[in-house]
């Protein structure tokens, strides 16, 4: 959990990172099967409810890449993926914030917001 919290808390530069009560992160199944049948798997998904009792749930949806190709997609694919399981229990959707890491050798090519 320090990780996560230091990882949001110094490279997120949003207001919304200091509402995050860090005590109630959840770790949250991350494989999808879509359409096509084709398993896709994100590389982390956390949950994480406010401070002060507010009943919004944020989550962060943590993707390690070594490649960057179609990026965008991908990212688009997992949060509407993740909005769809939401839907089977509830029917409120939280805040997906999605986050690449990149590790790759060359440098990053795509859109970085």
């Amino acid at each position: 959990m320090n990780l996560v919290k230091s990882l949001l808390t110094g490279f997120v530069e949003e207001d919304w990172v200091n509402l995050i009560d860090f005590s109630t992160m959840k770790v949250k199944p991350s494989t999808f099967i879509g359409i096509s049948e084709d398993k896709r798997e994100s590389d982390l998904l956390l949950e994480f409810s406010l401070k002060n009792n507010t009943k919004i749930l944020i989550f962060i949806l943590i993707e390690f890449q070594s490649t960057y190709e179609r990026m965008m997609l991908r990212l688009l694919e997992y949060m509407l993926r993740t909005y769809r399981e939401q839907l089977k229990t509830s029917n409120k959707l939280s805040v997906v914030v999605p986050i690449v890491i990149y590790n790759g050798v060359g440098e990053w090519k795509e859109d970085t917001r």
